[in-house]
């Protein structure tokens, strides 16, 4: 079983990400923080926009005609982010098919997480990891947007996507044949 080195590298990486966080607390006065083409957004070079919300999750789901249900799954954010109880997750479905399972989490710290999963999920790659793509994209007047995809069967039977946008950092976990219906969403997402 090829996990032993996945959840050794993250337990690592977790403890590391901790010792970070509460360092910052400490030490900082300010604080009260290859994809398939068909899943790349349409963004060029540029400077980006000011830190803000993000389009409402719930309400571009509804707009695709996606539809979520209860996820007894654990993912990587879960396991890496020192509050895993503000992680959301649910499986996302349309006309009861599985399109993916999902999670993210909304904090002034998505980027931290996301390096520390980047480098956990790098140093546990098997030798049948395919498909990696790890890219920034930026565009003006757009948020900068983080994607790192790959297929793994030592990790997960499914391709997973990772979007950093804004403070939000989502994990997806797609349905083969699904990889149309979840770019529609990542582009949505990465508004």
């Amino acid at each position: 079983m090829r996990r032993t080195p996945l959840l050794t590298a993250l337990g690592f990486t977790a403890v590391l990400l901790a010792l970070a966080v509460a360092d910052a607390v400490i030490t900082s006065p300010a604080l009260p923080s290859s994809l398939p083409a068909n899943l790349q957004p349409p963004v060029a070079s540029g400077q980006g926009v000011p830190k803000q919300t993000g389009p409402s999750v719930e309400q571009i789901l509804s707009s695709l005609r996606m539809e979520t249900a209860t996820a007894r799954e654990t993912g990587l954010i879960a396991r890496i982010v020192p509050e895993p109880q503000n992680v959301k997750s649910a499986v996302l479905l349309r006309e009861e098919d599985r399109l993916a399972w999902a999670s993210w989490i909304e904090s002034p710290d998505v980027k931290t997480y996301f390096n520390a999963i980047k480098e956990a999920l790098h140093a546990s790659f098997s030798p049948g990891m395919t498909e990696l793509k790890d890219e920034t994209f930026s565009a003006p007047q757009k948020p900068v947007v983080n994607f790192l995809t790959f297929r793994d069967p030592a990790i997960a039977p499914e391709r997973i996507v990772f979007l950093r946008v804004r403070e939000r950092l989502f994990e997806f976990h797609v349905a083969e044949g699904k990889d149309a219906d979840i770019a529609a969403l990542l582009t949505e997402l990465s508004k």
